[in-house]
């Protein structure tokens, strides 16, 4: 009988298919990722399992040379991707904060940069650069390529995923902001300051894609008071600053948020 390519051992499908299997065998669910990491397969993350039969048929059907393993309760873990390779923000976040993060299960990545896995935690998702230019998480509704079965490195870290350290996590899920500091002068209207406090709570809890587009909306909320007189004069600069910093928590750029203001008041 012939042997189809991919059952060649030397084969780059077949050696993914063999560490795959290696992987389900702990536990960990896995779904081929072509050499561009995205999935071979129609459903990508969603077709991950730890069965070996069904992982064999997985590869069957949609030959992968790369190992994808999705993030959050799926398999148990979150990543946290700094890519030190591309961005000089992400290697000074990095040199900053390193030491602050747990002994863990660390991954070199290809291009050099790391994959933290913790433990998945609850309410974190995926993101892109929210905490910081060149560092991105993912979690539920995200995967990752596991590079140990594709890069070889002294430096990857083979122990148990630690849970996510609770600074980190409230660098991702900040609180809401309190806005009452912000205009405590007398105002014409009662409900100026719980409406000002609701604008700048919906453009704190922006999610990525969204960030700009509410960020403007507020803004052109805020300028509306100002010119109704909702807000006096002083009042109104102080909630600006206000939007500006429940803006930036939501890991816009000082100088998007400034144009986005711009923008919004011409």
């Amino acid at each position: 009988m012939t042997r189809a390519p991919w059952e060649d051992r030397i084969n780059p499908v077949r050696m993914a298919l063999e560490q795959a299997l290696e992987l389900a065998a702990q536990g960990i669910p896995v779904f081929p990722c072509l050499a561009n990491k995205k999935p071979a397969c129609r459903h990508g993350f969603k077709q991950a399992t730890s069965t070996p039969i069904e992982v064999e048929e997985l590869w069957r059907a949609s030959p992968g040379v790369r190992i994808g393993v999705p993030t959050g309760e799926a398999s148990g873990l979150f990543c946290l991707d700094v890519d030190t390779a591309r961005h000089p923000e992400a290697v000074q976040w990095h040199e900053r904060f390193a030491q602050q993060l747990p002994q863990t299960r660390l991954h070199k990545t290809e291009s050099g940069g790391w994959h933290y896995l913790f433990q998945h935690h609850e309410g974190l998702r995926c993101t892109s650069s929210k905490i910081e230019r060149g560092i991105d998480t993912r979690g539920d509704g995200g995967y990752i390529i596991w590079w140990p079965a594709h890069v070889v490195s002294i430096e990857h870290r083979f122990m148990p995923a630690a849970p996510v350290p609770d600074w980190l996590v409230e660098a991702l899920n900040p609180k809401p902001v309190h806005t009452l500091s912000y205009y405590a002068s007398p105002q014409r209207f009662a409900d100026a300051p719980r409406r000002l406090e609701g604008i700048l709570t919906k453009i704190a809890e922006a999610r990525e894609g969204e960030r700009n587009a509410i960020t403007f909306w507020g803004a052109c909320r805020i300028g509306e008071m100002v010119l109704t007189g909702e807000l006096n004069g002083g009042d109104g600069a102080r909630a600006f600053d206000a939007l500006r910093e429940a803006a930036q928590r939501t890991g816009l750029h000082p100088s998007e948020i400034r144009r986005t203001i711009e923008s919004a008041l011409r």
